[in-house]
């Protein structure tokens, strides 16, 4: 291989909300992951980085377990590097630091369960980015993340950005990476040769990587993306093509951290993908702004959390009701249902159901048997939550008292 090749990185995300119909994930296996990695098969020899949230992971683990095996032989047999993150792919900063960590760790100790390692990296959920974040990673044994471009050009860096930054908090060091949008949007609804021509032309410097990361799902189960992927054998021709090319290096994330050090230090400010900035009005807590119900749903999330945290201090209730309302909690806070931008997310009464669902099951493991009114402050208002002996009732004062939940 020559001189000086320049470094590519090729990282994939896969993910099914809580609380999503199992037919959904079944055809999600069956159009998308099962045939990607039957491609993966084909190239033992191209490194690749894979995050699967923990919702999916026990999907896998309940009703596909030899997928899981494979991905351990690939981990034990050949460079592909698994991503962790926060479990139920939460908000990172949406959600109280104690979870976060919390969640986080969770998806530690199952890679270590099921791989025999703990990861190195996290999946940033939907890429939203807090600057208080590097010290809950860190603490969690996180080394890096992964941002976008966009992060970078907020940052003062004009993108596209190559190499990695490294970021100080409280004593505390994270790694981030940026997925270059370009690449995003031309693997893999360019043609072949278009992706290649832009990983040939793009320049770098030594010690710097381009880097794709994005959905798994836009290989299979994005409208129109299987025939391109599988029929059109877009995936193999592109896996094949790079492979020949002696002035692409192909690496993963940790393999780069460890050849190479950081391009830059500094400061990222709060931001996420372009497409998700436009969204949102250039924050994802305006969500909770413009829609009440995702802003109300915030609210009992956290109410919840609070409750839970109270009893790991107290330690009144049973370890066992303890362990399950902090999984009931941490599968409230899945992301999907709290925002939307082109597919699903808050306007899918499932998703909202599911939310509601594990908070009542938090919530009725860990309450007292205390019965009558009481008041509870949200930042949208107070609340009056009268209990029965078979039923919780929360009325809005604000709504003339109307019964809300």
């Amino acid at each position: 291989m020559p001189n000086n090749p320049k470094s590519f990185i090729f990282c994939v995300h896969a993910h099914q909300p809580v609380g999503n119909f199992g037919y959904v994930f079944e055809e999600a296996f069956e159009n998308c992951y099962k045939p990607f990695f039957e491609v993966l098969q084909n190239h033992p020899d191209f490194p690749i980085v894979f995050h699967m949230s923990g919702s999916l992971m026990d999907w896998f683990e309940s009703e596909r377990p030899e997928f899981l095996k494979m991905l351990a032989d690939f981990s034990r047999k050949r460079e592909i590097e698994l991503l962790g993150g926060a479990y139920y792919e939460p908000i990172y900063g949406l959600i109280p630091k104690r979870d976060l960590v919390g969640q986080l760790t969770k998806m530690q100790k199952k890679h270590q369960e099921l791989f025999g390692k703990k990861p190195e990296g996290a999946w940033l959920t939907e890429r939203v980015w807090e600057p208080d974040l590097v010290e809950p990673l860190s603490s969690a044994g996180l080394q890096y993340t992964v941002l976008d471009d966009e992060h970078f050009e907020r940052a003062g860096v004009s993108g596209p950005m190559a190499g990695y930054y490294s970021i100080g908090q409280n004593s505390h060091q994270l790694d981030v990476f940026a997925s270059i949008k370009a690449l995003r949007y031309l693997i893999p609804f360019g043609e072949v040769s278009d992706a290649l021509g832009y990983i040939r032309s793009f320049r770098t410097a030594p010690g710097e990587a381009l880097v794709f990361a994005d959905d798994l799902e836009k290989f299979g189960l994005w409208p129109g993306t299987r025939d391109v992927a599988y029929g059109q054998k877009w995936l193999d021709r592109f896996f094949t093509e790079l492979e020949k090319e002696e002035m692409v290096r192909l690496s993963t994330f940790s393999r780069y951290r460890r050849e190479f050090g950081a391009s830059y230090s500094g400061h990222i400010p709060h931001a996420s993908y372009n497409e998700m900035m436009e969204w949102s009005g250039g924050h994802f807590n305006n969500f909770f702004e413009r829609y009440s119900e995702s802003g109300y749903m915030k609210e009992r999330m956290l109410e919840v959390s609070e409750l839970v945290s109270r009893h790991e201090v107290s330690e009144e209730a049973s370890a066992g009701d303890l362990e399950k309302s902090k999984a009931a909690l941490y599968k409230s806070q899945c992301n999907c249902s709290y925002w939307h931008g082109v597919f699903g997310g808050l306007y899918l009464h499932h998703l909202r159901s599911s939310v509601y669902e594990n908070l009542i099951k938090a919530d009725g493991w860990l309450s007292s048997k205390s019965l009558g009114f009481e008041k509870v402050s949200f930042e949208s208002g107070e609340r009056w939550k009268f209990k029965q002996e078979e039923m919780v009732s929360y009325f809005n004062p604000g709504y003339g008292a109307a019964l809300e939940e």
